[in-house]
């Protein structure tokens, strides 16, 4: 006699219900439809990023430095086009895994064609990008085309962030070179010429089971994409097209200045921002060596109205950050003296002379962008000499602003 047994009673099992494998079939179609969806929405989650970002840059905070200042974090301006273009590369791989699933389900399903289609009605993804309207490479209202906008918008602000970590650092004396230039170039074409060839072929898999035909782009969804491409990017980095001097040399001045703050001066009617320097704030207080609170920001201000005082000044404007201001590099120019119009020649000129490197030389100001590069060892020789705000402690300006 055998001890097996069926635990379930006969009476019960006639009641339970019968798992059908075409429901199976059917669930999993839905999960991989609602799986694509999910991947959707984390592409149009980054494309707002990237607009937040491209934002934040044209602050007046942000467009002279290298970094974008958010709260008391800084955002290097130079990781934003590689994080974007490998955050596409991801999500363009992570779609065409889906698509291929999802095509998979499809090939290896035994539902009748009227059951799928109409799980397909039922349970469209996000921007329902199946349904039959994407076929008219002229609607630009389908899904396809929202999501290429999309793209466009997206890869228009990356774009963007390679010109302003080369541009916005400080036009002519960018820390970038052409080739660099020309490598991202590349990288954004190809990551791009990847996304199209890895999402076409399962895209148009499925539209062929679906309705019977292959998906096309067209050549007016590509002409917008184009445009968009490119003009998200102008539009993000106009003002660094403005020829922020009116002066036929491309120089403002020579002429008397006055010092709004410490890394500003009000010359001609316009301000003008010195590049490579982060001032101490004009209401900010710092410790002096003995632990004293002493007014670190107005002494700033104070110490560039003393360089500027009865001298004429030359700038050699850089870019516009607006039609009122401008960032430029600007010297001392002694009696006799012809000003340099080359941009290097300005930046590295006699330290006594250079409005930032004084700046920073002196202990009021510290190095941002390319001030870095220019101006490193002129902020290595103040903190060593322990000269202005390196005799005690102080905030970092940029930590203060974002702390009020």
């Amino acid at each position: 006699m055998s001890d097996t047994h069926d635990p379930v009673d006969p009476a019960i099992r006639t009641t339970l219900p019968t798992v059908q494998t075409l429901s199976i079939q059917a669930a999993s179609l839905i999960r991989s439809i609602a799986s694509l969806s999910t991947v959707f929405w984390i592409s149009i989650g980054g494309t707002i990023l990237t607009v937040l970002f491209a934002g934040l840059n044209q602050l007046p905070a942000n467009i002279a430095s290298d970094s974008i200042y958010i709260g008391e974090y800084q955002v290097p301006k130079s990781i934003l086009p590689i994080a974007s273009l490998g955050f596409a590369a991801f999500v363009f791989w992570w779609t065409s895994n889906h698509l291929r699933m999802l095509d998979q389900v499809l090939t290896d399903s035994h539902m009748p064609f009227a059951t799928m289609q109409e799980i397909f009605t039922l349970n469209p993804p996000v921007l329902n990008i199946f349904h039959p309207d994407n076929h008219r490479p002229f609607k630009m209202g389908t899904g396809s085309s929202i999501l290429l906008i999309n793209w466009s918008i997206f890869f228009g602000n990356s774009i963007a962030f390679t010109l302003s970590s080369a541009v916005q650092r400080g036009a002519s004396i960018s820390d970038f070179e052409p080739p660099q230039l020309a490598l991202y170039g590349v990288f954004t074409i190809a990551v791009i010429a990847y996304g199209v060839r890895a999402i076409d072929g399962p895209l148009d898999n499925i539209l062929e089971r679906l309705h019977g035909s292959t998906f096309e782009f067209g050549w007016a969804r590509v002409l917008l994409a184009i445009l968009l491409i490119f003009g998200v990017a102008a539009v993000n980095n106009v003002d660094q097209f403005r020829i922020p001097s009116d002066q036929s040399d491309g120089l403002l001045g020579p002429a008397m200045a006055n010092a709004i703050d410490g890394e500003t001066l009000f010359i001609n009617g316009i301000e003008v921002q010195l590049i490579g320097i982060d001032a101490m704030e004009p209401d900010q207080v710092c410790l002096d060596r003995a632990g004293v609170d002493y007014p670190c920001g107005r002494a700033a201000t104070r110490h560039l109205e003393q360089l500027v005082a009865d001298r004429p000044i030359v700038c050699l404007p850089l870019f516009a950050v607006s039609k009122a201001r401008i960032v430029a590099s600007c010297n001392l120019m002694p009696e006799g003296t012809v000003p340099p119009t080359d941009s290097d020649a300005f930046i590295m000129a006699d330290r006594r002379y250079s409005m930032s490197a004084r700046m920073v030389r002196d202990g009021h100001a510290l190095t941002v962008g390319i001030g870095k590069k220019y101006l490193q060892q002129d902020e290595v020789d103040a903190q060593r000499e322990r000269i202005g705000i390196w005799s005690g402690s102080f905030e970092p300006p940029w930590t203060y602003r974002a702390r009020r």
